[in-house]
């Protein structure tokens, strides 16, 4: 087998990354000590964290978190496929809220708080509303790649640029007429 110098050795990352750029992640080195040994270092995984929750699909798309709430948008993203939007209690129960469409662009997240009890997702190029108080899921756009939300009102962008903006508070309800 070839040797590949410097492959196995110490990680050192300087504050530009053009001087030194290696990084070492959840793996650490030791210097082997014996000169008669195969390689002069040898690579440790690092002890990681339990399992905490496993959700309904994998791979993960997103997650966010608000009022002692945790969500997440799981399945694959390969093409266009089926996904699952996920809650997970603090006692690592996940409970399945409804299926929605993946992608490769992954998953955004907004609330708007306390005033609408909602949750926007944007996934699969879909937008979908999730009721915060009755736990329903319903899909409320068909071309939506990105959400926010600014005082009030959530707002989706689509594939086109174009700018979506829905009522007051009432994530269910967007005009045709307010765009951007």
């Amino acid at each position: 087998m070839a040797r590949l110098p410097g492959f196995i050795g110490p990680s050192y990352e300087s504050r530009s990354r053009i001087a030194a750029g290696e990084r070492c992640i959840n793996f650490f080195t030791e210097l082997v000590e014996s000169e008669f040994a195969k390689s002069q270092w040898a690579l440790y995984p690092c002890p990681g964290l339990p399992v905490f929750a496993t959700l309904s699909s994998s791979p993960g798309l997103g997650l966010f978190g608000e009022r002692s709430r945790l969500f997440a948008v799981s399945g694959e993203a390969g093409g266009a496929g089926t996904g699952v939007l996920d809650e997970i209690s603090s006692a690592a129960v996940v409970t399945n809220r409804g299926t929605v469409l993946v992608n490769t662009n992954g998953a955004t997240f907004a609330s708007n708080g306390d005033g609408g009890d909602e949750l926007f997702v944007t996934t699969g190029g879909r937008g979908y509303i999730l009721d915060l108080v009755t736990n329903t899921l319903t899909q409320v756009l068909t071309d939506a790649v990105m959400g926010g939300h600014v005082d009030g009102f959530f707002l989706a962008l689509d594939s086109t640029s174009t700018l979506r903006i829905s009522e007051s508070l009432d994530g269910l309800t967007w005009s045709a007429s307010q765009i951007a």
